[in-house]
Parts: structure tokens; sequence; C-alpha cells
């Protein structure tokens, strides 16, 4: 019985986790929403190949490449009284409301750390510095407009990472409850099944827990509880709905990494204990050691998970390919002995048939020549 129910939540474990891989990358790009403001915005990007000082930013000078963006709307009636929303990755952002209508270009060229907190334009900062990485997380930004706001609204977004700062459907204005549905909508689904998964994980965590305390055999079941719970957690810090979970960005920034770091050594070890018949602590080690690396670089201030994601999930492949290829060589060998044992008791057995009618006809010609 209890190997059967082991078996039967790998099985169930298994392919939910198919399941959801599935979900994800057929559902990964955004839809549109009823409340989506996405025209009439002035966009400007001004990219700084390298931070010499000559603009002000929120990064260290002669240390990080900065991509500045500066978007601005004119104020209409429909925005009045209203909730601007929008989300960011790995960015600072700061938000003017001003009764003149001032370009994007403008707005940036004005910036300065000295003179910003002071600014009677500003409405809305994110974005605090911290020790061990350039990023401050990732957020969905929530700005309430006054109803006698009038002008434009200017936002200013900076990042030390090249990338779709803002996607294309990004903005939306409407009451703080129809932006939150709106935003949240398109991530239904996905907040379901990631709740679901991390649900299962604790189940079967305390299956595992249960079994060993009464010293039966868990069968590797632990891996799987683990599996589901750091890979629930990476999707709920990844996805839009994890900020009404985990408040703090930074917290959510560091468990949706450390969420899929784990994830991965755990794998390792699944599938090290799983086949003990093929050798593949290597596996287990280099993702371990791999890891680590990318932590200590971390930690050291010299690149961030942020941007180091590339290289882990580069390293991350190429040794997966690398036991996988140690896997099927494995297994080719060790089906071609056996095809060469089976083949040498065959010929001993033939052998021992022959010898044996030798034998037979030995004694039948001796018994002839007696008589």
């Amino acid at each position: 019985m209890n190997k059967k129910l082991i078996l039967a939540l790998k099985t169930g474990i298994g392919m939910l986790m198919l399941l959801i891989l599935v979900f994800f990358a057929i559902t990964a790009k955004r839809k549109n929403s009823e409340n989506a403001y996405n025209e009439n915005w002035n966009s400007i990007t001004a990219i700084q190949l390298k931070n010499t000082g000559t603009i002000p930013t929120y990064y260290d000078n002669d240390k990080n490449n900065v991509y500045i963006m500066s978007i601005s709307h004119n104020i209409t009636d429909e925005m009045c009284g209203k909730t601007l929303a929008f989300k960011t990755d790995d960015a600072y952002v700061d938000v003017y409301i001003s009764e003149k209508i001032n370009s994007a270009d403008e707005k940036t060229s004005v910036f300065s750390k000295d003179n910003e907190y002071n600014s009677i334009d500003r409405v809305y900062h994110f974005g605090k510095k911290l020790i061990f990485t350039d990023s401050p997380g990732s957020r969905i930004h929530f700005i309430n407009i006054p109803d006698e706001a009038a002008g434009s609204v200017t936002i200013r977004i900076e990042t030390g990472y090249k990338n779709d700062i803002i996607k294309e459907d990004g903005f939306y204005v409407g009451s703080n409850k129809e932006v939150k549905h709106a935003l949240l909508n398109n991530e239904k689904p996905v907040a379901v099944l990631a709740c679901l998964l991390f649900m299962i994980g604790i189940i079967v965590t305390v299956f595992a827990v249960s079994f060993g305390i009464k010293k039966l055999d868990t069968n590797n079941i632990e891996y799987l509880g683990a599996l589901a719970l750091s890979f629930s957690l990476y999707f709920i810090c990844r996805c839009s709905f994890g900020q009404f979970i985990i408040g703090s960005p930074m917290l959510r920034y560091y468990v949706r990494y450390l969420a899929l770091f784990a994830f991965w050594i755990i794998t390792a070890g699944f599938i090290q204990k799983s086949l003990v018949w093929i050798k593949l602590n290597f596996a287990f080690y280099a993702t371990a050691g791999f890891t680590a690396l990318i932590l200590l670089l971390h930690f050291l201030g010299i690149s961030s998970f942020t941007k180091t994601s590339g290289i882990y999930t580069g390293g991350i492949t190429v040794i997966a390919v690398v036991t996988m290829v140690y896997i099927a060589r494995t297994i080719k060998k060790i089906y071609r002995e056996l095809e060469e044992e089976y083949e040498a008791e065959n010929n001993a057995l033939n052998d021992a048939e022959n010898d044996a009618e030798n034998d037979a006809e030995n004694d039948a010609e001796h018994f002839e020549e007696t008589e």
C-alpha cells in the first residue's frame, strides 16, 4: 500500500507539473485588457552605454550601463480621479504630475539626484538601493491621479538592464479595483495552478515527513514535494499576483531566484537518487557548484542574479545535456554488457549441450565396443 501510494503521488505530481509547464508556455503572451490605456503616450528612450556621470542616475558612476526611459501623457478628463497602473522589472521609477505639459526629454534632462526629492511635481518614487544588487525588484505601480490634475503625467524609468521596460499593453487607467482586476485577470489561471502546486508540495512534504518518522521507505517523494514547492514559489514571485502575497519587492526578488536555484539542485539530487545504478554524482555536484558560484558573484557585488540569469540558464542546460548524453551512453553500455553476458551464457549452454551429446556418443560407442 505504501509503494502504491508513493507511485500515485509521483505520477500525479509529475503530470500536474507537466500540465503547468505546458499551460505557462501556451499563455506566456499577455492579452490586452479593456482597462488598457495605451494610446498617445510620448516615449523617448535615452540609452547611455556607460555611466560616466554626465546624467545623474541611481547607479554608481563608471560601474553600470544605464538605460533611461521617460514617458509622458497629457492628463485627460478620463484620467482625473482615476488610478494609473503599470509594471516594471528591475527598474527605479519616478512619476511626475505637472500643470505644465513637459515633454519626456525635458523631464529626463532636468532630473537631478540632489533636488528631485524636493520636486513639487514628483508624486511617486519606487526603488531602494541595496548592497548586493543593482535591481530594486519588480512591482506593479499604482498612481492616484487627483481630480483636479491638469497638464501631463511623466514616468521616468531607470534600469541597469537592457530590456522591454514597459510592455506594449502595460498601461491601465481606472478605479483602483478595476486596474487590479485588469492586471491580475490575465494571470488568474497561472495563479490558481501555482497556488495549487504549492499546496500539493506541502501535502507531499507532510507525507514524506510522516513516513520518515515511522521509518518507512519514502522512495524519494520528499524530492517531489520540494520540487513542487520551489517551482510554485518561483512562479508566484515571478508573476504580478505575487506582489499581493509577498509585499516586499526585494523579498520576492530573492525568493524567486533562490527558488529557481533550489529547483535545479533538487532536480539533480532526485535524478541521482532515482538512478542509483548510474553514477550521477558529477551532475549533482556540478549543479550545486555552479549555483554556489552564481551566489558568490551576487553577494560579493560582482554581478547580480538578474545579470547572471542567462549564464545560469546556459550552464544548467550544458549540465543537463551532458547528463542526458552520459545516461544514454551508460544505458547503451549496460544493454551491450547484458547482451554479451546473455550471448556468453547461451554459448556456454550450447557448449555444455554439445559436450553432453559428445559424452553420450562416446559412452554409446564405448558400450558397443565393450559388447
